[in-house]
């Protein structure tokens, strides 16, 4: 999909995501050139010198009508030659993306974090690579992307769609997907430098402008509502002409979308928001049927699978397999949680509970094996009296280093958790 600007982002984020879950180095180094072409690829089109991907017109599938409305008055053989070479990178620059009947121009919010925050990724993975100073260089063009997309596109509520600094023109629609990318900086703890009370704010009004209750959260919505499933065919109201029309992707919600926006909302302690969405989509798909069957671009779709996002935000879990780091402080439920967990093909079972000033923390390993040198854990109590660590029922011995609002417990000797071992922490807080 060469034309859709955000996907060398997502690699790259996809890429050390999983790198960082299972602790490979040597998967890294296999695909660290390719991690690099992929930043290189964006910088190389950057024809604005923003420093961020830009979408070139058109950039959704109005292209392709356009196109076919030419070449359907052309002979056979010169349909099939216009067929590719009007399609050829070389010939006409595209920018579509994951939306792609949906067309952007310009810089977009969602193409433009995607980019941000897989740089992100990328001075983290050079540090890990040992290539400091690339890891540096990357940390600077991050900044200034960052500087950029604010100035370009944040309004004060949310960012806008899109702003095309070479023509003028401008959408402010807000997209209900504009963030989807910054789940991986839970996940793969990052750091992209938009802020979390931008972050916190944006999610609010995706909420308040996307959410329709009956129908779920659309993927997009303008501040004045109009919208074609209420008004017909209508027009985007960025002075482009092209047709927002009933059952487009803007005016349509995504299973894939709820659940990733739900889950970031979990991470950021909009819980009520998250629920709502979350149950408002479960009712949706009960009702016809069709709860195993999630209907995007078609039956089955793969993006629904986002769910599992849901889950890990719950959980608040993370795992760092280069340094055996498991971070696990559930959002909810915090006295007495317990969840299934997943990690680089180890699963098992993850409690908490909190009673008479003591916090008890327990790993169940189920299959495969899984090491922890260090526990992140909710510092739930006030002053911590001690910390005791007991793997199958022996004692084993840690320090505890206390923060605002975490704990880190670390174990003299990294931790081998085989198939039933069971590993439990009790944190004492005094009265």
């Amino acid at each position: 999909a060469y034309h859709m600007v955000d996907l060398m982002p997502k690699f790259v984020l996809i890429a050390f995501r999983d790198a960082l879950w299972t602790g490979d180095l040597s998967f890294l180094r296999r695909l660290w050139g390719n991690m690099k072409d992929a930043v290189e690829c964006v910088l190389r089109d950057d024809i604005t010198g923003l420093k961020l991907p830009y979408h070139t017109t058109s950039s959704g599938f109005e292209l392709f009508e356009a196109l076919n409305e030419i070449l359907g008055r052309a002979p056979e053989m010169l349909k099939g030659m216009g067929s590719v070479l009007l399609q050829g990178y070389t010939f006409i620059p595209l920018g579509f993306q994951s939306f792609d009947a949906w067309s952007f121009l310009g810089i977009s919010a969602y193409a433009g974090l995607a980019w941000i925050t897989a740089l992100s990724s990328m001075e983290k993975a050079a540090f890990i690579m040992g290539e400091n100073e690339y890891g540096s260089e990357i940390g600077e063009i991050m900044k200034e992307s960052s500087e950029n997309l604010v100035k370009l596109l944040w309004n004060g509520e949310y960012f806008n769609l899109w702003n095309d600094p070479v023509s003028g023109m401008n959408d402010n629609a807000c997209m209900a997907a504009q963030l989807a990318s910054l789940l991986y900086s839970y996940s793969s703890k990052l750091n992209p430098q938009i802020g979390s009370e931008k972050i916190r704010k944006t999610l609010k009004n995706i909420f308040e402008k996307c959410f329709k209750k009956g129908e779920g959260l659309i993927n997009g919505a303008y501040p004045d509502g109009k919208r074609p499933a209420l008004s017909g065919d209508l027009k985007y109201e960025n002075g482009t002409g092209l047709p927002y029309r009933v059952g487009c992707q803007m005016d349509t919600p995504w299973t894939g979308v709820e659940f990733a926006v739900a889950a970031q909302m979990i991470h950021e302690e909009m819980l009520s928001e998250a629920m709502t969405i979350l149950k408002e989509l479960y009712d949706r798909y009960s009702r016809y049927g069709l709860f195993w069957n999630h209907i995007e671009c078609g039956g089955h779709y793969y993006r629904s699978m986002a769910s599992w996002e849901v889950l890990l935000a719950l959980e608040g879990l993370v795992y760092d397999g280069f340094n055996s780091t498991l971070e696990f402080k559930p959002k909810v439920n915090r006295n007495n949680f317990k969840g299934v967990f997943t990690i680089a093909g180890s699963w098992g079972e993850l409690t908490q509970t909190f009673e008479s000033n003591r916090q008890r923390v327990e790993i169940k390993l189920v299959k495969n094996p899984l090491k922890v040198k260090k526990m992140v854990l909710w510092k739930i109590g006030n002053s911590i009296g001690f910390v005791e660590a007991y793997l199958n029922g022996s004692k084993i011995d840690c320090e505890k280093a206390c923060r605002e609002s975490e704990v880190e417990i670390v174990f003299k000797e990294e931790v081998l958790l085989v198939e039933g071992s069971d590993l439990t922490v009790n944190i004492s807080y005094g009265s």
